[in-house]
This record gives structure tokens, sequence and C-alpha cells, in this order.
């Protein structure tokens, strides 16, 4: 057993780790004010979602998409003397605004179509089940 926990831990310690830096993990006036014993399950609950879907994003790869956009842009430019205010101009700024309200919105490419996606069968939870026969 103790090796069977031992090969998860880094998994489980670097997600507590990661919440721990987005001020999940805080205590006394780190911590958000409304945020006590019961809120503190969806204060986490939060937290893990936000990984969720950051990850999904990855996945998808909504972030090569958003890249795209901002380097088109001009926005990943960082400012200097000669251009203090790099990015694009108001009437692009305008024009991409425009484009994103034309365009339908739509899933993004990856998600599986509703024909694809597995259901779960009586047979299958008989299955999942017969390992448990105390429950």
């Amino acid at each position: 057993m103790r090796r069977v926990l031992a090969s998860r831990r880094e998994a489980v310690e670097s997600v507590f780790a990661t919440l721990k830096r987005r001020g999940c993990g805080a205590a006394g006036f780190d911590r958000p004010a409304w945020v006590y014993d019961d809120e503190a399950h969806w204060f986490h609950y939060g937290g893990l979602l936000g990984l969720t879907a950051r990850r999904l994003a990855h996945e998808l790869g909504l972030y090569e998409a958003a890249h795209r956009e901002a380097t088109s842009l001009d926005l990943l430019t960082q400012p200097t003397r000669k251009r203090p205010a790099p990015g694009p101009t108001a009437d692009e700024l305008a024009d991409v605004v425009t484009r994103r309200r034309l365009e339908p919105i739509q899933a993004p490419v990856g998600w599986p179509s509703y024909e694809e996606i597995p259901v779960a069968r009586d047979d299958d939870y008989d299955e999942m089940t017969a390992a448990y026969p105390d429950r």
C-alpha cells in the first residue's frame, strides 16, 4: 500500500503546491475574509476548477490560438522609450471586436461530438461494483 501511495505522492503534492501558489492555502490575513470552514470547500473547488480549465485550454489548443492572435495584434511587444505603447491601433482593435461579434460561437476544435461521448450502461456499473460486495 505504501508503494502505491508513494507513486502518486508527486502528483498530489504538486496540486497542493499549485493551489497554495494561487493563494488557496493561505492563513491569517492572507486568506480571503469570507472563507471560513464551510466556504473553504467552495474556495478550493474553485481553485481546482481553474486548474482543470487551464489544462483543458492547453489540450484543446486554445492557448495557441490566443497566442497567434496576440502576436498578430502586436500585444506581446514590450514597451520601450521610443515606443511606449505598443499594440494595435484603435481601428485595428475595433475591427477585431467587430469580427468576434459577427462570428458564430462554436465549440473549440477537439471537443467530441455528442455521438462520440461514451455512455455508461447498467452492466458497466455491475462490473464496477462487483469488486466491492459490501457496498
